[in-house]
């Protein structure tokens, strides 16, 4: 078992150093909240790329090692925004095919590292979120968006499109027709809109994304985490792989952790019952 001492240990160092510079970072009851810190507006750069990629790195390498658990993670912006993606000036700079190259590369392993993740990461949308910044968000498992929040694919106004997957990912998350209007239109979207067609999962006042955020990381961030782990790579494969590789996937899983139970005093006779229990009695406090 680790200790929270390590994980404050740790991320003092890290704030305390030259390592990071665009993105502050918290570990909070073992859910870490990185925070994209370029003001005003949190466009992306190399370095914060760099910043983000690095921070997964190290986490993993922690997890690893078993210095401390991070059970879940929060990518949030500071200020009114979330992110509106890489800015024109980035763009302007990058004219070596070298350079754009790097750039592409860093951005995809940004977001196959989240959609990867070994743990739940929930987008905390506080402001305008576009480009590769919405790309960013729905890498993520879960996004909690403020009210009057603005969210797209607005490249087609510059003769562009999405670069770093969106035209992969929304038709999968809203379905073919409704994503391509919105990429080859450039609309954005309002957040109450969005949440209607499913692009985000909840909409909360500003000032409570964070805390909103934090209660989806307390519900399922927090289960055993080889059954988590599992849980999401079955979820990952049933969007990105054949139906077939999928459902054998999660057979595997499934009878790994039936043995792993099995090896740990089995199943008592009236676990079944308190789990339906259970659901019953949080569907009334739901209601």
């Amino acid at each position: 078992m680790t200790s929270d001492f390590m994980g404050d240990e740790f991320v003092a160092a890290l704030n305390h150093s030259n390592v990071l510079e665009c993105i502050d970072i918290e570990i909070r009851d073992s859910i870490a909240e990185i925070t994209m810190n370029t003001p005003p507006h949190n466009y992306f750069t190399m370095r914060l790329l760099e910043e983000i990629f690095l921070l997964g790195k190290m986490f993993m390498l922690a997890r690893e090692a078993n210095k401390f658990a991070i059970r879940g993670i929060i990518i949030a912006g500071t200020g009114r925004s979330f992110s509106p993606g890489v800015s024109i000036d980035m763009l302007n700079e990058l004219t070596e095919k070298k350079d754009q190259e790097r750039a592409a590369r860093i951005l995809r392993e940004v977001l196959a590292m989240i959609e990867n993740s070994k743990v739940p990461v929930i987008a905390a949308i506080n402001g305008i979120c576009l480009g590769a910044g919405f790309e960013v968000a729905l890498a993520c498992h879960y996004r909690v968006c403020s009210k009057r929040v603005h969210l797209g694919f607005p490249e087609i106004n510059l003769d562009l499109m999405p670069g770093a997957s969106g035209t992969q990912t929304l038709p999968k998350l809203i379905g073919r027709s409704k994503a391509q209007y919105l990429l080859l239109s450039g609309k954005l979207t309002t957040a109450e809109d969005a949440l209607r067609i499913g692009m985000v999962d909840v909409v909360v006042d500003r000032d409570r994304v964070m805390d909103v955020a934090r209660g989806i990381a307390r519900d399922t961030c927090f289960r055993n985490e080889k059954t988590t782990e599992y849980m999401l790579k079955a979820i990952t494969a049933a969007l990105n792989s054949p139906a077939e590789e999928g459902r054998m996937l999660e057979e595997r899983f499934f009878w790994e952790l039936v043995n792993d139970r099995l090896s740990r005093n089995g199943f008592a006779s009236n676990e079944v019952e308190l789990m339906k229990r259970g659901s019953k009695e949080e569907g009334k406090e739901k209601n």
